[in-house]
């Protein structure tokens, strides 16, 4: 596997490295492998203070696998209290608070997937805190970002993938 990192724009008075070494842990490691280990074949760290389109800084990790899957995630710091939020996943812009309890998945955008997955998740008695979806092009693939407030139970992510008919479906917990 491979891994670079670029920071963009100014990241005030954080040390790029301690957030760096905060979202390689904590965010690319488990949405990647979904806590497995692996080998980290080759390292790379890109440091731009003057480019960043949306945001005052964002970090973004991208990652090679050795079957040529190539995988993305972005952060940012935001406002006065420099709130931690996920930007970007493989490509896809989203926006939301980073939090323990994560679902990640893609799927072909169509009606009825928000009410499958919803309803699958409050039968399961999993409250969802928030959400971003967001899609390529009209009934193309989606990808959902879902912050719920407890760990997603493995049998529960699999019957949410198998439900929606999604092409990739990862649970994540992180410490923030």
């Amino acid at each position: 596997m491979t891994i670079s990192t670029c920071i963009c724009g100014r990241i005030g008075d954080s040390e790029p490295v301690t957030i760096i070494q905060k979202f390689n842990r904590n965010i690319f490691v488990n949405f990647v492998h979904n806590g497995d280990t692996f080998a980290v074949t080759d390292s790379q760290t890109y440091i731009n203070y003057t480019i960043a389109e949306s945001f005052r800084n964002v970090i973004t990790i991208r990652g090679s696998l050795t079957d040529g899957t190539q995988l993305s995630v972005s952060g940012t710091l935001t406002g006065p209290k420099q709130i931690e939020k996920l930007v970007g996943v493989n490509g896809y812009d989203i926006e939301l608070p980073l939090t323990e309890n994560l679902l990640i998945f893609s799927y072909t955008d169509r009606p009825g997937i928000v009410a499958t997955y919803g309803g699958l998740l409050g039968d399961a008695g999993v409250n969802i805190a928030s959400l971003q979806i967001a899609r390529d092009v009209k009934r193309g693939t989606a990808l959902s970002v879902i912050a719920v407030d407890n760990p997603v139970q493995d049998e529960l992510v699999a019957s949410l993938g198998e439900a929606i008919g999604a092409e990739g479906i990862h649970a994540i917990s992180i410490d923030v």
